[in-house]
């Protein structure tokens, strides 16, 4: 019997628009402390962001999955704010067109699509049977920065149609940082009551925690009220080496029921160290997994020794849609 795929269910894809991708950076974006921190780390010149780099990031993805112990990963697209019906441009700080995602992952074996979808697009239910269509395995959402409300009463017969396709909703919970965030409070789990009771599978991103050192409400008690509550929502584990969320991370990954409901993400290209971890690892093991270089593999490898189990990398095979399609 074949082992089951390891899979990492939360990839960032970025673009300019070069390469004719139509993706979008906005100016206000190019300028948060958070794209330069990622640019200077990830060695990206002016000029690449000109020329190249929306395919240079996806190749680097593929390369770096094949040389891990990860078997594929999901490419998370990213949707416009949505004013009216259409798309706002003064507010959108990030697209990632679903079609460059979905062409990216057919000529890539080791990438799966995670398509988004602004349910307050005129059509999202047409563009999400589309995508159902297309073989998306999960949804993306960011609804702070993508303003959207997860409990408007609106999107009622979105939430079912996600519902009757079995497609699970991979949504930000928790805080935000990388982007500027206009409604901070769509981000709370108690925004996800209507998707949970019309069925729709959930997944929280980055197990809904807080920011280290703002004034963010911590959710923790949320987290473990909807864990016990609905058996249709998971969280995933992405971002939980990073210098923001660090301090949950050594807590969760030993909490039971936080466990067994943990997919593994590893939220590239946001930084991932073990060094955070010292007092609990040591300085030998610390040392050993810094010295790692690919991002995808310590991230991983961080992951497991402080915890996580190795059924977080193969839980998705039991949460995902369209994985046949794929895998």
């Amino acid at each position: 019997m074949n082992a089951l795929p390891k899979i990492d269910v939360h990839i960032h894809v970025v673009g300019t628009g070069c390469c004719n991708s139509h993706c979008y950076v906005s100016e206000g974006f190019k300028q948060r402390y958070t794209f330069k921190l990622i640019k200077f780390l990830m060695g990206i010149t002016d000029e690449q962001l000109k020329t190249d780099i929306d395919e240079t990031w996806i190749q680097t993805i593929s390369e770096k999955i094949q040389a891990s112990e990860t078997d594929y990963g999901v490419l998370l697209g990213f949707d416009h704010v949505i004013k009216d019906g259409s798309p706002d441009m003064s507010k959108t700080q990030l697209h990632v067109p679903n079609d460059w995602v979905f062409k990216q992952c057919k000529e890539n074996n080791n990438l799966l699509p995670g398509p988004s979808i602004n349910p307050n697009r005129e059509d999202a239910i047409d563009q999400l049977e589309e995508c159902f269509e297309k073989k998306a395995v999960l949804l993306k959402w960011l609804p702070s920065t993508q303003v959207i409300d997860p409990a408007d009463s609106k999107f009622k017969a979105f939430y079912q149609k996600l519902s009757d396709l079995g497609l699970p909703l991979l949504v930000h919970i928790g805080g935000e940082r990388t982007f500027k965030s206009y409604n901070p409070e769509y981000n709370f789990f108690n925004r996800l009551e209507l998707a949970l009771d019309l069925g729709v599978k959930v997944i929280c991103a980055h197990s809904g925690t807080s920011i280290l050192g703002s004034s963010e409400r911590n959710q923790y008690k949320d987290l473990l009220y909807y864990l016990k509550k609905y058996p249709n929502i998971w969280v995933d584990n992405s971002g939980m080496c990073n210098p923001g969320r660090f301090h949950h991370t050594s807590y969760f990954a030993k909490h039971e029921l936080i466990r067994e409901r943990t997919l593994y993400g590893s939220d590239w290209p946001v930084p991932s160290n073990a060094f955070y971890f010292l007092n609990k690892l040591g300085p030998v093991k610390t040392y050993k997994l810094e010295k790692i270089k690919n991002y995808f593999e310590r991230d991983l490898q961080t992951k497991r020794a402080l915890g996580y189990p190795d059924s977080s990398l193969t839980i998705a095979n039991n949460v995902l849609s369209n994985l046949n399609h794929w895998v």
